[in-house]
């Protein structure tokens, strides 16, 4: 026959056990449900030029932190700031805001789109003479501010008849130096392409 003492602890033991088994697969599921998931970021940059959207590899910051594109990594759900860095010949993207969610994925894609470089054309001539363009990238535009139709020579493009309010724009595929004047004047400039 067992003691009392004996059937008390039997009886504690077979009553704790399963409040704590119940207890730790609660705190379990709670921790599964509730708990912080993570999520997939993916960060691109894009550049568009002549030819279409080609990938470059860029400077970010990922919440302060220093990135390089492309980038992809496993972070804990949350809200991130993606900041593109400056690249030459091209506009920056703005800041990329986004909420990761978890087990989703986010993508932040920048897309850089070539600088343009304008000529203005008026009565007085062009407002600058000197332009510099990255082959395959850089349109160079001429725009006619004035008041009267106007043709252009261009080297590599021939003659170009620009109205008032018009422009002609073009991207120059072979680094050179590409001369540009106003027909019948002295009027003249060029356009260095690397």
């Amino acid at each position: 026959m067992k003691s009392p003492k004996r059937r008390r602890r039997l009886g504690i033991f077979f009553f704790a056990v399963p409040v704590v088994v119940i207890g730790v697969l609660a705190a379990f599921a709670a921790l599964t449900t509730f708990g912080v998931q993570n999520g997939t970021i993916i960060v691109r940059a894009t550049g568009n030029v002549g030819s279409g959207p080609v990938v470059l590899s860029v400077a970010a910051t990922l919440n302060g932190r220093t990135i390089e594109t492309p980038y992809s990594a496993t972070l804990p759900a949350g809200s991130y700031t993606v900041v593109f860095s400056a690249v030459n010949w091209y506009v920056t993207p703005p800041p990329h805001a986004f909420t990761l969610e978890g087990g989703k994925t986010a993508y932040a894609v920048g897309i850089y789109n070539p600088t343009k470089e304008v000529v203005g054309i008026s009565q007085a001539g062009f407002n600058q003479s000197a332009v510099g363009a990255l082959h395959g990238v850089t349109p160079v535009v001429w725009a006619n501010t004035g008041s009267q139709y106007v043709v252009v020579v261009i080297s590599g493009a021939g003659n170009v008849g620009i109205a008032p309010g018009q422009t002609y724009s073009k991207v120059f595929s072979v680094p050179g130096t590409y001369q540009f004047s106003l027909l019948n004047t002295n009027l003249s400039g060029q356009v260095t392409v690397i």
